[in-house]
């Protein structure tokens, strides 16, 4: 081992860890070398503290992606649990019925790996509303749009994609960035691309908590979450009325993320077995299916 640290150098440990901070020794497929090189690190006697710190999480997001990959993948359905109890929008995933949902974990398409952001998604419903719940984990919150309809796909943005009658075609997607700029489309069959935004979801309720410091890069941020309340009123499609237990839509919960810590600067990620980099593509995703059972 001593021979080895001697051949490790300083300025290999600190380009290895500048590897990790990039991002590129953080995916499941890192190299065998790549993970000796993080114990010659851990190992060697003239370790910073803080070369020491990264190299204990890193050690930890290599197992735990490692296990995340060998044992996850998109489900093909989603149980939707009804809930009699009030939701409050407020951007805080606290309530007890949120704790009652199945979690809806994310992958990167085509090939469904498991992101370097990790994101959860949860939904309910009632008479007269869906709700979206987002965790997303994020070192560099971003967001700057302010004009309803937007460009937000630009920035960070987490989305919402609903298909209440696969045979007439029409979806809509939600997309709302970390200070609440939202993107409503109705899409599909017959809506010409550039009427798709022009549709605004009337009663549409959505908050926002920062866990971090926005749009400032030379930190790590948290996290931020989301709540959303659709009201069904306001889906056409669906014949403006809350479905019945029992009913199957198509659906998908998906993100773009943007960051200096990502490779090439971004990652898209979903909860569907997207066989293309392309949200729209609906013939992959799932089956939403809304279920009497009470989350309260």
């Amino acid at each position: 081992m001593r021979h080895k640290e001697k051949q490790f150098s300083f300025l290999k440990r600190r380009e290895c860890l500048a590897k990790f901070m990039r991002g590129d020794i953080s995916h499941p497929k890192a190299s065998e070398n790549e993970c000796k090189n993080v114990y010659i690190i851990m190992n060697h006697r003239n370790n910073t503290i803080s070369e020491i710190l990264s190299c204990v999480f890193l050690t930890c997001h290599l197992l735990s992606v490692t296990v995340f990959a060998a044992h996850t993948s998109p489900p093909a359905s989603y149980t939707c649990l009804f809930t009699s109890s009030t939701i409050m929008i407020d951007g805080r995933l606290d309530e007890p019925a949120w704790e009652m949902t199945p979690i809806l974990s994310f992958f990167v398409p085509p090939d469904s790996h498991p992101p370097l952001s990790k994101t959860e998604g949860h939904l309910l419903w009632d008479m007269n509303y869906l709700y979206v719940g987002f965790r997303a984990w994020d070192k560099d919150i971003i967001g700057t749009f302010t004009k309803r309809n937007s460009s937000t796909w630009k920035e960070d943005v987490l989305e919402v994609f609903l298909m209440p009658d696969k045979g007439k075609g029409i979806y809509y997607n939600f997309e709302i960035s970390p200070i609440g700029t939202i993107y409503d489309g109705r899409n599909g069959a017959g809506i010409a691309v550039e009427k798709q935004g022009e549709w605004d979801c009337s009663g549409l309720r959505v908050k926002i908590t920062i866990h971090g410091t926005l749009n400032k890069h030379d930190d790590l941020d948290d996290l931020w979450e989301m709540e959303i309340a659709i009201p069904w009123e306001a889906l056409e499609a669906s014949g403006g009325k809350a479905p019945r237990a029992g009913d199957v839509w198509r659906f998908h919960l998906a993100r773009y993320d943007y960051s200096v810590s990502l490779p090439g600067g971004k990652e898209l990620s979903s909860c569907a077995p997207l066989r293309k980099v392309s949200f729209h593509n609906h013939d992959n995703w799932l089956r939403l299916i809304y279920s009497s059972q009470g989350a309260n």
